[in-house]
C-alpha cells in the first residue's frame, strides 16, 4: 500500500516494514539505555541458543562462544543492512524478524563456508 510518494509500507503478519527514500538508521536513533538493554537481551538469548546449537552441531559448529558471537553480530548486522537499504523498522516484531533472519543467514553462511573449506 502506497502511503506517500517517499514511503512504501508492507504488512507481513502484523509486522510492518516501511521503505523510505531517506532511510534513518534505527540503531542510532534509540537512547543509550535502550541500546544497552537491547544488546544485553540479544547476547543473553544468543548465548542460550548458542549452547543448544553447540550440542547439535558439534564439530561442525564454532563452539558456544563462537556461535554466540556470530548470532549476536548477525542479528545487529541484519538490522543495520535493512536500514542501509532504506527500510525503517518501526515495529519491534519487524525488527526482531529482520534481526533473526540476519543471525541465521550469517550462521548458515559461515557454517557452510567452514564445511566447504574442511572438505
Amino acid at each position: 500500500m502506497l502511503v506517500s510518494a517517499n514511503q512504501m509500507r508492507v504488512a507481513c503478519g502484523g509486522a510492518s516494514f516501511s521503505k523510505q527514500s531517506k532511510g534513518s538508521d534505527m540503531l542510532w536513533n534509540v537512547g543509550t539505555g535502550w541500546l544497552v538493554l537491547a544488546i544485553t537481551v540479544v547476547v543473553i538469548l544468543s548465548f542460550i541458543l548458542a549452547l543448544g546449537l553447540d550440542a547439535v552441531m558439534g564439530k561442525d559448529g564454532f563452539g558456544a562462544t563462537g556461535n554466540l558471537i556470530i548470532i549476536s553480530t548477525g542479528f545487529f548486522m541484519g538490522i543495520h543492512v535493512a536500514n542501509m537499504l532504506g527500510y525503517r523498522l518501526a515495529d519491534l516484531s519487524a525488527a526482531t524478524m529482520t534481526g533473526l533472519a540476519g543471525a541465521f543467514v550469517s550462521l548458515f553462511t559461515l557454517a557452510s563456508l567452514k564445511l566447504i573449506l574442511n572438505r
